[in-house]
């Protein structure tokens, strides 16, 4: 499945995305620095948050 067809990404998919360490993610979404959504047991990011945080990282 492409990137552009994902409707969001599970929190580990997105550390890997970010290249940052799986626990970063947690905390950002604990923070409330990163919006999710919980499903279950699991968090999902929605792909426009995770354009939003590519966009940053882009900027910076």
């Amino acid at each position: 499945m492409k990137d552009e067809a994902r409707d969001g990404y599970r929190t580990d998919e997105l550390a890997e995305r970010l290249g940052v360490p799986y626990r970063t993610v947690m905390r950002a979404i604990s923070r409330g620095e990163i919006g999710a959504i919980k499903l279950g047991r699991y968090y999902v990011v929605p792909r426009s948050e995770v354009e939003r945080l590519l966009g940053q990282a882009k900027a910076a």
